[in-house]
């Protein structure tokens, strides 16, 4: 009876070593997934940005004010507000213009945390906002030495700040600058460095017949080719009503994609999709695409475990300071950490004013992939965005908010 109990013990210590080997080999990771240290910021994040939702959505206009319906924002930043940001612990912080007991007290309030942070600011947001609009302005309004030089502008959210790029920055440059746009002590002078690049890529394809195939399913951050012969990202599936009925897709870039265009799955010729709406300019560079009968597109990010939230409620404004992902198709789970929820330049394509940067990296073919953050549950993700391009090793990409909001699209 000792040798059966000995034997049987050591029979359920394999069968438990076996089980840890498969959870194990089960949930490994890609090599530039999240460190254990990001998780732990993640979860303090996901707290913090809904917060600062609901200050945000405190501020919201009354939609009948607003003059045109393609307004970028329905938001009338009071006087007071300075911006926000999270902190290295993932905590959210307000900066205030103004800092009276009862702002203080009705900001905690709104965003139900008795222990908000608050830091002074400078200038308001609304102010910060405007000497942005002034840069977008100058560049429109001239062509000399100065505007050419202007390479891009971010509003930095922590430092309240705006960050003006300039090509071959010099202190004549800075002068004229000061002389002809805003003399503001809230521009910070940065050289522009290697500047903005489409991370979209052009490539020679064979055949571009459509063939036959039996039902394919896409998923978010795989690899796709349009009919204009270039490379691409899937950002995140969503639907959008139409007479005719629920038609469903997914989200790209919008850069050398027109409407009418034709979506391969990865380099090969089966079609999977047209592109159906298109926008490029302002916080834009996005594409609809309706997807075929045959093809179906998943929320599981590919590559990964971790599954997309098929709901717009918990898409957040973006917030400087946050971990966010990129799923492309050259990256998994690349990280970094939003850097300015205002980013402004002008490429060859259109001009561009509330873009979002951030400190991850990306590559040729990323055009369009699915930026996110971390969900409230094990595994799942929220949609932050669709990637654009890269800015002096920063990416650049467009509001998961701004998106759905600017067609009535639906996440599922």
């Amino acid at each position: 009876m000792k040798f059966k109990k000995q034997h049987l013990s050591i029979t359920v210590l394999c069968t438990i070593l076996v089980l840890i080997t498969c959870i194990t080999l089960t949930f490994t990771f890609p090599v530039n997934a999240q460190t254990p240290k990001d998780e732990s910021i993640a979860v303090k994040q996901y707290d913090g940005t809904k917060q600062n939702n609901k200050i945000l959505n405190s501020f919201k206009q009354d939609n009948r004010q607003i003059q045109s319906i393609e307004s970028e924002t329905d938001l009338k930043y009071p006087d007071y507000y300075g911006g926000s940001y999270l902190n290295e612990n993932g905590e959210l912080v307000i900066l205030l213009k103004e800092t009276s007991n009862l702002i203080r007290t009705n900001l905690r309030t709104i965003a139900g945390n008795q222990s908000l942070q608050f830091e002074s600011a400078t200038y308001s947001y609304e102010e910060l906002n405007q000497m942005v609009n002034q840069i977008s302005e100058y560049k429109k309004a001239n062509n000399d030495r100065l505007a050419e030089a202007i390479d891009a502008w971010a509003l930095n959210d922590k430092e309240n700040t705006i960050e003006v790029y300039i090509k071959n920055l010099d202190d004549n440059l800075i002068s004229l600058f000061k002389n002809n746009v805003n003399n503001s002590t809230s521009f910070i002078f940065k050289d522009a460095g290697t500047g903005f690049a489409y991370t979209s890529c052009q490539e020679e394809k064979e055949n571009e017949t459509s063939s036959v195939l039996s039902t394919l399913v896409m998923r978010p951050g795989m690899g796709i080719s349009g009919s204009n012969g270039r490379t691409y990202s899937i950002g995140f599936p969503v639907y959008r009503d139409i007479n005719s009925g629920r038609q469903y897709g997914f989200v790209t870039a919008a850069h050398y994609l027109n409407v009418g265009n034709t979506i391969y799955n990865g380099t090969t010729s089966n079609a999977i999709g047209t592109v159906r709406l298109n926008k490029l300019g302002g916080p834009y560079d996005v594409s609809f695409v309706s997807l075929n009968s045959n093809t179906n597109c998943s929320n599981t990010i590919s590559k990964t475990a971790y599954s997309l939230i098929p709901s717009n409620e918990e898409i957040d404004y973006p917030v400087y300071g946050k971990l966010v992902y990129l799923n492309a198709s050259n990256h998994t789970n690349a990280s970094g950490y939003i850097n300015s929820t205002n980013f402004s330049l002008t490429t060859s394509l259109a001009s561009h004013t509330g873009l979002i940067k951030a400190s991850y990296t990306s590559s040729a073919s990323d055009s369009g992939g699915l930026v996110s953050s971390s969900g409230p549950n094990n595994y799942s993700r929220v949609q932050e965005g669709t990637h654009m391009g890269s800015y002096s090793g920063d990416g650049v990409f467009c509001s998961a908010s701004n998106i759905v909001n600017l067609w009535y699209l639906t996440c599922y």
